[in-house]
């Protein structure tokens, strides 16, 4: 037992010195005092450095699997975090800023690692869920805020770090081969969630018709990319820009209703008690209606169910067909974890279809006056 205590430390003190090394790296004011894990994302490993002199800094390794093009990841993250710098005055969020390295450089290789070092903003918090209707409505007006500011922003200015992301159509045909390949031999004892998922295939031909227009989107608009003041309770950044790219608004909004307001949450397998919480939308709904009335187009807003519906489509489609491909992508605590998640997602989808009206009619209640 001591040997292997002695061991992990071993390995712990062996990691922090690497970890040091690659801080000294960066163009960093003073000495690194301490090291220490930051967060629970699941994309990159990232760390709080604390200096000798106080100061904070984020230290992230990139996961390049999932953003091979790491000089166009930090391309687009060079823009969209100084144009939100530029652009704080009116829409009251902060923004970090790219430690370069000692050499002039936006991020660090050493062989087949990345690794890349950002401005700390201090004094905050995030939620991995939704405590109340406050926080839904502030959540709103904080993403509503940084597509405001991101209006301005040319979007050709931004390079393709996702390929697809968010294309209906091909997560549509991704189901589909999955299910035919069945490589685990899944498909026969879950037909059903096959058949159900099938139900809404018109979707894929709705967003393939579809002629919204496109704008620079967060891409991943959950309540633990924004960062709250710990002492006002009130949102001062929109963080975690790496899918920041080119896409529909209504997508971004249809991801916020998926992950602020399903009573259960994702993971739940209480099925018959997964809907949206109708004050957690309305809060929301009105938030995102007050930062982004002036530039909104109707047939965006007119939409904004309907981007959730196929977001929650989309949502259940890769759990579902992660599940048939033997739980390659979504990391599972047990084996039915993807196909229980799969299910959850399309009771959701089933309570936004049943109520798409009364949902509907919630969003164009607070855009009134905005559409004659």
């Amino acid at each position: 037992m001591e040997s292997s205590i002695l061991k992990l430390y071993q390995n712990y003190c062996s990691n922090m010195q690497n970890l040091k090394e690659v801080c000294d790296a960066f163009n960093l004011p003073a000495d690194v005092a301490n090291i220490s894990s930051l967060g629970s994302g699941l994309i990159h490993q990232t760390y709080r450095v604390q200096l000798a002199d106080h100061q904070k800094f984020v230290l992230q390794e990139i996961n390049e699997r999932v953003f091979p093009d790491v000089e166009a990841l930090m391309h687009n993250l060079k823009i969209v975090s100084g144009h939100l710098g530029r652009s704080q005055h009116h829409s009251e969020l902060q923004s970090f800023e790219i430690v370069e390295t000692r050499k002039g450089n936006s991020f660090l290789q050493i062989g087949a690692h990345y690794w890349r070092m950002l401005t700390f903003i201090d004094q905050t918090q995030s939620y991995d869920s939704i405590p109340n209707g406050d926080i839904a409505r502030s959540c709103g007006q904080a993403f509503g805020r940084f597509f405001s500011a991101m209006h301005s922003l040319d979007a050709a200015s931004l390079k393709p770090v996702l390929p697809d992301f968010h294309d209906i159509s091909k997560s549509f045909e991704q189901l589909k081969r999955a299910a035919n390949g069945d490589a685990h031999n899944r498909l026969n004892g879950t037909i059903e969630v096959f058949n159900g998922l099938m139900e809404y295939s018109h979707l894929a031909d709705d967003f393939a018709a579809a002629n919204w227009p496109k704008r620079v989107v967060h891409g991943d608009a959950k309540i633990n990319n924004i960062l709250f003041d710990k002492r006002t309770r009130q949102p001062v950044a929109v963080i975690d820009l790496d899918t920041v790219m080119k896409g529909y608004l209504i997508f971004d909004f249809g991801d916020m209703v998926r992950t602020f307001c399903n009573v259960e949450g994702e993971e739940s397998k209480t099925y018959s008690k997964v809907r949206v919480d109708r004050e957690i939308f309305e809060n929301l709904v009105q938030g995102f209606a007050e930062a982004t009335h002036s530039f909104i187009q109707q047939d965006e807003m007119e939409n904004l169910v309907t981007g959730a519906k196929m977001i929650v489509w989309e949502q259940a489609i890769r759990f579902f067909s992660d599940y048939l491909d033997g739980d390659s992508y979504y990391q599972v605590q047990h084996p039915e974890q993807n196909l229980d998640r799969a299910k959850n997602q399309l009771c959701l989808l089933k309570d936004l279809v049943d109520r798409e009206d009364e949902l509907t009619g919630i969003v164009k209640s607070d855009y009134s006056g905005r559409y004659s």
